[in-house]
């Protein structure tokens, strides 16, 4: 079974991160060198380039620091997500799944701060009316709808771990 639990989280991981790379891809060829906007759903979901330092909703954007910092967050937390990929014990099939989202969006983001002299590109634009969110990509997404599983798993813990030998009940007298 970890064999199994293995292959979906690296396989997952590796989807988030190839779809988040070709999609970033594109954002650079078709949005970037004229700084276009494409309305894809109007009023809802648009989509146009640009690029940031920080994190999540701006943190750390300001810092000179912030690029170096959040490059060796994603390094640690990438090596913890590894790590529990491989002791998830038996968990539901969603386990795996939930960490190689986030994974996968660790992995899209990391490869942005490295080769991309510390920003992130983003894209997606989803907003209703003139209310918007914050520009994201597909790594950001992979994180968060990973997040979210993971919280929504945390809820119903696996299998107790009793020994697979039922235990002799004591001879009543």
């Amino acid at each position: 079974m970890l064999i199994r639990r293995v292959g979906i989280f690296l396989a997952v991981a590796t989807l988030i991160t190839v779809l988040d790379l070709v999609t970033k891809a594109w954002a650079d060829a078709r949005l970037k060198p004229d700084d276009s906007t494409i309305t894809c759903v109007g009023g809802y979901l648009d989509f146009k380039y640009n690029t940031n330092t920080g994190a999540a909703f701006g943190l750390l954007s300001d810092s000179k620091w912030g690029p170096t910092v959040l490059t060796l967050v994603s390094v640690a937390a990438g090596g913890f997500l590894v790590y529990l990929a491989f002791h998830i014990d038996e968990r539901p099939v969603l386990m795996p799944i939930s960490l190689g989202l986030v994974l996968g969006g660790v992995l899209g983001n990391l490869h942005d701060r490295i080769f991309n002299d510390g920003k992130v590109r983003d894209f997606i634009d989803a907003h209703v009316g003139n209310s918007h969110w914050p520009l994201f990509n597909i790594a950001d997404s992979g994180i968060t709808v990973g997040v979210i599983l993971l919280v929504i798993l945390s809820f119903f813990p696996g299998k107790k771990y009793a020994s697979k030998k039922k235990q002799a009940r004591p001879a009543s007298a």
